[in-house]
């Protein structure tokens, strides 16, 4: 019997994706697979992973797809996951050593559907300083249904590889991934934490999220900004159906949305768009209700402001790319 399998989706992943599986390899974890799934690298990632799948046949599944980005990858995982246990990892993220077994021991215990654990973000001024310690423990901080545990945080957990899913409990209410260019975390988990899934929450700092130039949320070329805009308002979309559905939710999607819109107008001022593109997203900012937004935050008045015309929208962006982003953001951390 399969208990836990790990989700790797992979993509031009070479230079660390062995640091990946390396730490993916030192679970305490009696039977477990971890399952790649490359999809339309160019460089050398499938022939490593086709190297770990030789040497460690009965943990190491590789599978290759036509490029298909991450929504459909992660998608493919679960489908064929084998394990009663789902985990996520990033192809340029690791684990430490006998995580997995810690929290598994936890997850049994509680006889739950869902635990999310911490972890620490690593960018490359941390790098220089960070010890590790590969210390495991950690207090319980929630036991309860997920919809609860969600009133008590005020938000949607935001990414998927702080949780260990059961792959029942996402088989039964047939959740999946939405094949959109950001944010499809938080989508993910929006479906499983209303789902009211039987949770456990535990302060162990397990999971190492590193931050580099590379990665598809740090690159500010203007056609993947634009993308990523359009993805955001999907997201958005999204979100307001869920108030729709769960009106006891209302204050707290609501405030959901201005966090999210504060990282989607980072990607909107670093989109550039001409005029004819700036009242297309203007506009539908407009009939979603986030513009004006409350102006209780000082970045929420920024963004009105920015938003009021299109030489505003021009000046603060001018501003967004040659100050913040080469200055402010890469010292900016999500710990």
């Amino acid at each position: 019997m399969c208990v836990l399998s790990v989700i790797v989706p992979v993509h031009n992943a070479e230079r660390c994706i062995s640091r990946c599986l390396e730490s993916l390899l030192q679970q305490d974890v009696e039977s477990y697979e971890i399952l790649c799934v490359e999809n339309g690298s160019s460089d050398n990632s499938l022939a490593v992973l086709r190297q770990y799948e030789r040497k460690f046949p009965h943990v190491v599944k590789v599978h290759s797809l036509s490029e298909s980005g991450v929504s459909v990858a992660r998608n493919f995982g679960i489908e064929h996951a084998r394990g009663e246990v789902l985990a996520f990892c990033d192809a340029d993220d690791y684990v430490i050593p006998k995580a997995y077994g810690h929290l598994l021991k936890a997850y049994w215990r509680a006889d739950t559907e869902l635990l999310k654990f911490g972890s620490v973000t690593l960018d490359k001024y941390m790098m220089t300083t960070w010890v590790e310690t590969n210390d495991v423990r950690g207090k319980m901080q929630f036991e309860g249904d997920s919809m609860s545990y969600v009133k008590v945080c005020g938000c949607f957990p935001t990414f998927v590889w702080c949780h260990l899913y059961s792959r029942k409990f996402i088989k039964k209410y047939n959740i999946r991934y939405e094949r959109i260019a950001i944010g499809e975390d938080l989508i993910f988990n929006m479906k499983v934490y209303t789902s009211k899934a039987q949770m456990l929450a535990v302060s162990s700092n397990i999971y190492r999220y590193t931050v580099s130039e590379n990665q598809a949320t740090r690159i500010r070329q203007t056609d993947k900004m634009k993308t990523m805009v359009f993805g955001y308002i999907k997201v958005f979309e999204k979100l307001i159906e869920c108030k729709k559905k769960y009106p006891e939710l209302d204050s707290l999607v609501c405030k959901q949305i201005e966090r999210e819109m504060l990282t989607c107008f980072s990607r909107v001022l670093s989109a550039k768009f001409t005029p004819k593109e700036y009242r297309r997203i203007k506009g539908r900012f407009r009939d979603l209700g986030i513009l004006s937004m409350k102006k209780t935050l000082f970045y929420t008045r920024i963004i009105d402001f920015s938003m009021q015309c299109y030489t505003t929208y021009l000046v603060v962006g001018f501003i967004h790319r040659f100050i913040f982003v080469p200055y402010v953001l890469p010292r900016m951390t999500r710990n």
